[in-house]
Formats: C-alpha cells, structure tokens, sequence
C-alpha cells in the first residue's frame, strides 16, 4: 500500500503540472482514503490561492481545500468506526 500511495501522490503532482484537474480530484481522494497526508492537504490549499491569485471563478476558490479535508474527515471516521484503526 506504500507504494500505491506514493504513486498516487505522484500521479497528484503530475496531474497539477499538467491541468488535468479531473485527475488531481481522484489521485488526492485516493491517497487520502489510504492514509491521511498533510502534503496532498497543502496541495489543495496551494490550488486554492493559485485559484485565488489567477482570477478564477469563484466555485473553485476552496474547493479543493473543502473537499480533500472532508475526503480526509470522512476516511478517519470509517477508520476509526468500521476498520477498528487508529
């Protein structure tokens, strides 16, 4: 599972440098269903003040903020719920 998550964050990273935005979406939400990482939260933050700066819509202003921290809410509970992890 290490490995699947690197490669994960890897595909992240790749995917923000590449503007495949549908992508970033499915290899954060991946990584933090594995395990919970700080560094794909601060991706989602540095998206948003990117977002902010480039004069974007206001929709994604925090949207990826909002959503990998309830993505990562959300996993810690079914951890701690259903898996019996901690």
């Amino acid at each position: 599972m290490k490995y699947f998550k690197f490669f994960l964050m890897g595909m992240c990273v790749a995917a923000v440098f590449a503007g495949a935005w549908w992508l970033v979406i499915i290899s954060g939400v991946g990584v933090l269903a594995i395990q919970r990482s700080y560094s794909i939260l601060a991706l989602g933050v540095l998206l948003d003040i990117w977002f902010s700066v480039s004069g974007a819509s206001f929709f994604y202003i925090g949207f990826y903020t909002i959503l990998f921290l309830v993505t990562t809410v959300v996993f810690e509970f079914v951890r701690s719920k259903l898996l019996w992890t901690s």
